[in-house]
């Protein structure tokens, strides 16, 4: 009781306050939770899917305190927290504990589905529930979520306190999107958008996955304006981490997933943006309004804009560019030897409070690695800066490289070395080397790991099928002389070999401890890679060559694959980790393929080829000795390509071959900008003479694959080419899984498909002026 005898309400502590705010700005989602509340009480599995932004996170913290409430224990995994792999999942889920579990951005580790299904679900306690949302379908019977009604948008601002006469602006500009929505309601009063001042733009295929209602493929994105309202170039916008799809020429080239499921039910407000879904706002023109880039780019600018110092700006600048932000990366770019920190001193907003001031913004989300901003967030704030002060921006990159190569220096153990290169990688996305680095989409189809004593056949029958039997009698032999130079990659599913990376330490040695030359007898690139680094510039006392003499996967293709890329990255972390490492080797058969991937991690190729079992190889070496360290991370954007000149029109062949490289490379700017469709008159027409032509083309590409669509005999052919090329699927076969079709019905719709779309455009390009 308080002094006048009134009965006092007992303290709330932080969590029930923090609950009490959620519960307060949530909206909608009543089937979701209705569904939940049933799993809860009968256990069961719940799966939830939607573009990034549409509201998944915010719907998990809603379930985690519903079943609190219902006296369960609760375990949460957040999959952009852990490493894709069956045993570090199953680690996280028995730390966390629980008898609900909520995994989160299930995306970052796709590939464990197989895995979850058929080896961990079954494994739980009977009454167990389960709730997985993530971008992709991931469970049977998963539930798409939805953009906000009309109603729940204007009830979430009218939450959020945006008065009554702003709130029809600010509808009229976000539209149902909960997480411009949710942004525009924390602008300072007088800087709400209006409906004239901030128009609704094209969507962009890097950030917004999902298509639109009534179209196959995302619209083509406009340029990306700054956070201060400017526009900056398209090229400026970080890649797109999209895996091209593949020909139908070519079985085990990547495709892309399937349409996904019906969408589920009106959205919460959280991260951006859903794909037209039941609910979406309409456009003044009547049309369902999809939120762009630009959208968020304008908030942003008004979000931004009064940053309480120009230190806090750079750090806003660092979170969108680096992986994860924490206190020793501010640390170290803005005060290191190398940083980007303001002349006069220093400031006093330190690493500790930019940390907190990063974590307390309405697009950031803090989690076990560090902080991180909304995609969409993320890349409005680095195109702002690449575009409006390019030498800043490099500086900045150049630092975090620098930062995060000490991190893989230092690693502890295998797997914190790969991690540490995975976030190596992700800050090359922003490099020329972004069509090879960019990860893959269906992490956690397998996981690395060392040699097992079953391995051996397995590892030999792979080196046999891809490069015939003097390959299999080399790998034989360095499996007797140097076995723990092998590294395996597991599927998830039953733990067998799917691929294996051979990095050898030469010279090698014999019993004694001295150079053998017996030893390498029995491998001819072996020996042609210590001749050239004796002959070119020999070893120092204690220094040795490393040498990648293997890296396959049990697909037989010559492609990126899951077990490529992660094979790719442990090579990195050798070449990071090694101690005084001075040559490195690669050997590539077809050369003129990797010339150009290789010489952006500083290997130049030898004078001659070396023939093993049939086929000439090219060495590809570096000397570490003389290679500046920053090769990991340079930054060498190509400049913006003029108007190519106008050349012949291409004969109908020549066409054909071009549309379907044209549907191959839809999501790789770069790629599609050496089109010779780009020199087309239905180009030129599209573009207007002075618009994107990259834009254009994906454009006039869209509409081909959907004029599938208006012939109902050729329906099914739609789904298939749509599912091809603008969706995301590792294979061509998992594609065809995930339509419902033998792969033989597949290649065979997929054919006839591409043959009406070359057809339709070859008309369009014949009538146009």
């Amino acid at each position: 009781m308080d002094a006048g005898g009134q009965v006092m309400a007992p303290a709330r502590s932080l969590g029930e306050r923090l609950r009490a705010a959620r519960d307060r700005f949530f909206v909608g989602r009543e089937r979701e939770l209705d569904a939940f509340r049933t799993v809860l009480r009968d256990g069961g599995l719940l799966g939830l899917h939607g573009p990034g932004g549409i509201g998944k996170s915010t719907l998990l913290r809603r379930l985690a305190d519903e079943a609190r409430d219902a006296g369960r224990t609760v375990a949460e995994v957040d999959g952009r927290a852990i490493e894709p792999t069956p045993v570090a999942f199953a680690a996280e889920v028995d730390r966390a504990g629980g008898s609900v579990l909520l995994v989160d951005a299930f995306e970052h580790c796709q590939g464990l589905e197989g895995w979850l299904r058929d080896v961990f679900l079954p494994r739980l306690p009977a009454g167990s529930a389960v709730v997985i949302a993530g971008r992709e379908p991931c469970v049977p019977g998963s539930r798409e979520l939805g953009d906000l009604s009309p109603a729940e948008a204007d009830r979430l601002l009218e939450l959020r306190g945006v008065p009554a006469e702003s709130r029809p602006a600010v509808l009229s500009f976000a539209g149902g999107h909960p997480l411009a929505l949710s942004l525009a309601a924390t602008l300072p009063d007088g800087s709400l958008p209006g409906r004239a001042t901030f128009p609704a733009g094209p969507r962009h295929p890097a950030t917004d996955p999902a298509p639109p209602a009534g179209r196959s493929a995302p619209a083509a994105g406009g340029p990306v304006p700054s956070a201060g309202g400017a526009t900056a170039p398209d090229d400026a916008a970080a890649p797109s981490d999209s895996v091209t799809p593949g020909d139908p020429a070519a079985p085990g080239d990547p495709a892309a997933p399937g349409d996904p499921a019906a969408p589920g039910g009106s959205a919460a407000p959280g991260d951006a943006g859903a794909p037209g879904a039941p609910g979406s706002v309409p456009s003044p023109g009547g049309a369902v309004w999809r939120p762009a880039p630009e959208v968020l780019a304008s908030l942003l600018g008004a979000l931004i804009g009064d940053v309480p110092s120009e230190r806090h700006r750079r750090a806003l600048e660092i979170c969108a560019h680096a992986p994860h932000t924490t206190e020793a990366l501010l640390t170290a770019v803005l005060d290191g030897p190398a940083g980007v920190g303001l002349p006069g001193g220093p400031d006093p907003a330190d690493a500790g409070a930019l940390v907190r001031w990063l974590r307390a913004l309405p697009f950031a989300e803090a989690g076990r690695h560090g902080v991180a901003l909304h995609e969409m967030v993320r890349e409005a704030v680095d195109a702002d800066l690449r575009w409006r002060d390019p030498a800043a921006y490099e500086r900045m990159h150049h630092a975090i490289g620098d930062h995060l190569l000490a991190r893989v220096r230092a690693a502890g153990t295998p797997a914190e070395s790969l991690a540490a290169a995975r976030a190596l990688a992700h800050l090359q996305r922003y490099g020329p080397a972004a069509e090879w680095l960019t990860l893959l989409p269906r992490h956690g189809d397998g996981y690395e790991d060392g040699l097992r004593p079953g391995d051996h056949a397995a590892i030999v029958a792979m080196a046999r099928a891809a490069q015939g039997d003097e390959a299999a009698a080399v790998v034989t032999h360095w499996l007797g002389v140097q076995p723990e130079s092998f590294r395996v990659y597991r599927r998830s599913t039953d733990d067998s070999a799917a691929g294996f990376l051979l990095w050898l330490r030469l010279p090698a040695v014999g019993p004694d401890g001295s150079p053998d030359p017996a030893v390498l007898a029995a491998d001819p690139l072996a020996a042609a890679a210590l001749a050239h680094a004796e002959r070119t510039r020999p070893l120092g006392a204690g220094e040795h060559v490393g040498m990648m003499r293997f890296m396959l996967d049990g697909t037989g293709h010559d492609e990126m694959t899951s077990a490529m890329h992660t094979l790719q990255l442990r090579v990195y972390a050798l070449w990071i980790r090694s101690d005084r490492l001075a040559w490195t080797y690669v050997p590539a058969a077809g050369a003129h393929r990797w010339e150009r991937l290789l010489g952006l991690v500083g290997h130049r190729p030898v004078d001659g080829t070396v023939t093993v079992g049939g086929r000439a190889y090219t060495l590809f070496a570096c000397d570490w000795r003389v290679t500046p360290h920053d090769v990991w991370f340079s930054l060498a954007p190509p400049p913006a390509s003029p108007r190519p000149p106008a050349v012949p029109a291409l004969a109908r062949p020549d066409f054909d071959a071009a549309v379907r490289a044209a549907l191959r490379d839809f999501h790789r700017a770069a790629a599609l900008a050496a089109s010779p469709l780009l020199r087309t008159r239905m180009i030129v027409a599209a573009s207007g003479g002075t618009g994107d032509p990259v834009e254009a083309l994906r454009e006039l590409l869209t509409d081909a694959v959907d004029t599938l669509r208006d012939d109902a005999r050729e329906a099914r052919l739609h789904r298939v080419v749509a599912t091809t090329y603008f969706h995301r699927l590792p294979t061509q076969a998992a594609a065809a899984d995930r339509l419902g079709l033998s792969f033989s019905t597949y290649r065979r719709h997929l054919h006839r498909g591409l043959d009406l779309v070359c057809t339709h455009l070859w008309r369009h390009e014949s009538a146009a002026p």
